[in-house]
């Protein structure tokens, strides 16, 4: 599913970045879930991918066709799609909590007619050239949920010690956040990936890295961890263990199944 070329050329030159602060991660989390891949992916219908987004808001969407499922994730009357002083779309977080509405909150029964309401809804509020970026990035974003959950049901599940994951389980993690990267700059693009996901990941790898460092005794020439090592001592693992734990559980929760 690499149809994304448009959408790749048309935000890296034209759009603005429109970047927010990532969503914070809860330290100490019990009962995270890491992979062990199985030799072959199950050809069934993929799981749904999870979000960290809460609803969008107050008020009622209503459905366009009376057979049409009814969208009760509270889309705004009034909400703001930005766009640059050109009329392109910028692509930041109010727009991926917006699209997380409507793809990732609803059932999978239900899941083209939400498509269908989402583009509706973002060329309703927008002009061109903005309003046919949103629709194209509407339709990317959608399959590109269906990839991602194609990956996870690839996936098996177990629950790591919550006194520390272990070294496979870090590398594990870090494979994932690598191949999913990759996967979303090729469907979304380049500037919407960053945009949408780039400091959350960001800040769960160096929380991986950190831990990966606690595991293994510093190097002779690594003064600055030796140091940091008799100053924290255990505070120091402990503190690197939390976050790696608390970042496992973003990841967790970004790929559990809804709906």
């Amino acid at each position: 599913m690499r149809s994304t070329g448009l959408l790749d050329v048309v935000f890296d030159s034209k759009l603005a970045l429109g970047i927010a602060g990532a969503a914070a991660v809860a330290v100490g989390v019990y009962g995270v879930v890491l992979w062990q891949r199985p030799a072959e992916a199950p050809a069934d219908a993929p799981a749904k991918a999870g979000s960290w987004n809460d609803p969008v808001g107050p008020g009622l969407l209503r459905s366009a066709s009376p057979a049409a499922p009814a969208f009760d994730m509270q889309v705004p009357r009034d909400a703001n799609i930005a766009v640059d002083a050109l009329g392109h779309l910028v692509p930041d977080l109010a727009l991926r909590k917006l699209m997380d509405g409507f793809l990732v909150k609803s059932k999978p029964s239900d899941r083209q007619a939400m498509l269908a309401q989402l583009r509706q809804f973002v060329t309703g509020r927008l002009r061109q050239p903005a309003a046919g970026e949103a629709d194209h990035l509407a339709i990317a974003y959608d399959a590109y949920l269906q990839e991602e959950a194609r990956m996870v049901a690839s996936e098996r599940f177990s629950a790591p010690d919550p006194g520390g994951l272990s070294d496979q389980q870090v590398q594990h993690l870090l494979a994932w956040q690598h191949d999913r990267a990759r996967l979303r700059e090729r469907m979304l693009g380049a500037t919407v990936a960053a945009a949408w996901f780039t400091e959350e990941d960001v800040n769960c790898t160096d929380a991986l890295n950190e831990w990966e460092k606690q595991l293994a005794p510093p190097g002779d020439d690594d003064s600055a961890e030796q140091f940091n090592r008799r100053r924290w001592g255990d505070t120091l693992a402990r503190r690197r263990n939390d976050n790696a734990q608390a970042c496992a559980a973003q990841i967790a929760r970004s790929i559990a199944p809804h709906g």
